[in-house]
Order: C-alpha cells, then structure tokens, then sequence
C-alpha cells in the first residue's frame, strides 16, 4: 500500500517559534547531541551526530547528490542530523570521493556510481558496527537517492526504512540535459570536458565511463522496508516516484510532493519553507518507521 500526497502548506509561524527555541537552546546552555569528524577506510571523510546522553535507539545514513558534499545544499543534512540527535536517532552522513572536494579539486569529478556506491557501503557498515540490533535507515538526495535506491538492493543490507529526496533512479541521467552535446564529445575524444552549472565543472571521462550503464532499481524489488519519496512539483528531474514504488517490495511506501518546489526545495529562497518541510517530513518518517514501528 502506499499514499500519494500533495502539499502546499507553509508554516512560517512554527519554524519562526523553532528557530527562536533552538536559538534560546543554543544561547542557554550546551548542545544535547555531539558531532565527530571521521575518516572511513582511510580515504572516505564522515560525520557522525548523537546525542549526548543516551545511546542510539536508530541510526541514519545519509547519501549526499552529485557535486555536493555530506552537509549538502543550505545544511539540509546537518539540519536533518540535528533533528533525529534530539529524538535518539544518531547518523553518519559521508562525503562521496571524487566529488565533495569541490573547490579544493577545483571541481574536477573522478568518482563513478561503484565508488559512490562503495562510500555509502562504509557508511553503512560504521552503522551497523556503532548500533548492533537497532534499525537503521537511509537518506539519499538527487544522485545520492539513486545511490540509496542500489545500497537498499543489496541482499546483504538490512535497511529498515529509505527516505528520497528529489530521486534520480539512473546515474546516467545527469548528463542527459548537459548543452551544449559538444561538451560530451570532449570527454570521450579529450579525456574531460567543461560544463557550466553553478560554477565550471571539469566531468572526467573516468566519472563520465562510469555513471553508464546502471539500473538501480532493477535490485530494489530485495528492498521490504518503509519508503518514502519526497519531491517538489518543480523538479527538473523525471518524477520517478511511482515507479520507485512499484520497484520495490515495500508494504509501506508514500510519495509526498511539495507543490511549487524545485530540486532543492528553494533553500535559497527566503520567502519558502520547502526545504524545512523536507527535513521536518524526513525527522516524522524516521522516527515513525525506526522508533514507533520497530518497538
């Protein structure tokens, strides 16, 4: 069974009151949930958020998308990681190798979905060696939904609920509205090509090579736990939603769509709160699907 919702409801007035809470919380006394810098395997960076007082009852993984880093666009993840720490809920959340360093690679891609792939691996192991027998979920926005989609396929991961944010479902797509096509004639010809996004970008035909040929959801039908999909109305992306859905084995799945919404929920907008109805809807799954359900 799942639920198909469209929303369209601001709440300037809850997120002015929990923005002055959180400000009082912060100017009266110290943080409730610690934040450690970690390195994975010697090579993959990570952040790691719980409380302070009690050990974890659940932990979220958290999969950044393409050219982004582990705290991604606006903090949203970190805003996300703050909010489980206060209901129990600790996380990892990884920076994707090849891609996160951003301005210090000059923004120069060298990653490819099986290294993607295999930073949220370690991710997910560092879970499930910090909480043995807890639940554990996912979190992956844009191409780190499509990441999440095959991390939650794999037989040999025990997921319990899988949270996307403006999910692509095959690496590949992002090149699929690149202009000009001259741009991808010099990755395969010169071995790296230039795009102008929100700065250049040097794609390598290493990162190009190895975004091909994937098909995530052909192993999410091995995926039995909560789902949910998240998108605005106005995302470039195909709304994959249902079809991720109907992929799945899932016996609990809901698509919520933010009406007016782009691809990252107008976190730069100051007049919309779609980026905190994501966090706020993404905190109310997991503590539904990890902590309620799972009790």
């Amino acid at each position: 069974m799942y639920r198909f919702i469209v929303k369209n409801v601001l709440r300037p007035v809850i997120a002015l009151l929990g923005s002055i809470l959180f400000g009082l919380t912060l100017f009266g006394s110290t943080l409730a949930y610690s934040e450690e810098t970690l390195l994975l395997n010697e090579s993959t960076e990570a952040t790691w958020n719980a409380s302070k007082a009690k050990s974890p009852q659940a932990c979220v993984l958290m999969i950044h998308g393409w050219v982004s880093s582990m705290d991604e666009v606006g903090g949203m993840f970190k805003r996300l990681a703050q909010q489980l720490a206060e209901n129990n809920i600790a996380s990892i959340r990884v920076n994707v190798r090849g891609e996160s360093e951003r301005e210090r690679s000059q923004y120069r891609l060298t990653s490819t979905f099986q290294s993607r792939i295999e930073d949220a691996q370690r991710g997910y192991d560092y879970l499930t060696r910090q909480c043995p027998d807890k639940p554990i979920g996912v979190v992956g926005f844009s191409l780190g939904g499509a990441t999440a989609i095959a991390l939650a396929g794999n037989i040999n991961n025990s997921i319990n609920s899988l949270v996307l944010w403006s999910s692509a479902v095959n690496p590949s797509e992002i090149f699929t509205n690149i202009k000009p096509q001259k741009n991808i004639r010099d990755i395969i010809e010169e071995g790296e090509g230039i795009f102008n996004e929100f700065t250049d970008i040097t794609v390598t035909k290493q990162h190009y090579l190895g975004m091909q040929g994937y098909e995530p959801l052909k192993t999410l039908h091995h995926y039995s736990g909560e789902l949910l999909t998240v998108r605005g109305t106005e995302d470039f992306v195909p709304m994959h939603d249902l079809n991720i859905v109907n992929s799945s084995s899932s016996n609990h799945a809901e698509v919520r769509l933010i009406k007016g919404a782009n691809h990252i929920f107008n976190t730069f907008d100051t007049n919309s709160h779609s980026d905190e109805q994501v966090i706020d809807y993404s905190e109310q799954w997991f503590v539904s699907s990890l902590l309620t359900n799972n009790k």
